[in-house]
């Protein structure tokens, strides 16, 4: 599973058979290449950015806002990657 998203920063869209937690499927619709993938499943979806030696991965349900999660996720993300971590 984590070998799959590590593998996926590479290039985001061909992560074979989307993204899976927690028993359910998301489907990749974007990211940056080398640093954010995002998924969606129904109304919710997830973000995970990675950093020098973590992955940051938020998850979001209906009626939250897509974009407040990515910002939560790669700030928290930025600011691990300036902490050196």
């Amino acid at each position: 599973f984590i070998k799959s998203i590590v593998a996926g920063f590479d290039e985001p869209a061909d992560i074979p058979g989307g993204l899976k937690f927690n028993g359910q499927k998301y489907m990749v619709v974007g990211g940056d290449a080398g640093e954010v993938i995002r998924g969606k499943l129904g109304q919710g979806g997830c973000t995970i950015k990675k950093t020098a030696s973590a992955i940051v991965i938020g998850i979001y349900a209906e009626g939250v806002q897509p974009g407040d999660c990515n910002v939560i996720v790669e700030n928290l993300g930025d600011y691990l990657l300036q902490q050196g971590i």
